[in-house]
């Protein structure tokens, strides 16, 4: 039986190639992803914010 080529390891790199750029590459990638996750996250909050504030307004509005 021929055994599955074993998946390659985020960090298992030879020391000599991941200084400090390598570091701060994968760190600046993570940021990054994180704080595009947060925008959507935050845009989302806000327009569904926005829509309650609206709704309850033009009710508000409507009802008196």
């Amino acid at each position: 039986m021929q055994q599955a080529p074993e998946p390659a390891k985020l960090f298992d790199l030879p020391p000599h190639d991941v200084g400090w750029e390598g570091i701060l590459f994968f760190s600046a990638g993570y940021i990054l992803a994180a704080l595009v996750l947060f925008m959507i996250l935050g845009v989302t909050l806000a327009s569904i914010l926005l829509v309650g504030c609206l709704l309850a307004f033009l009710g508000i509005n409507f009802w008196h």
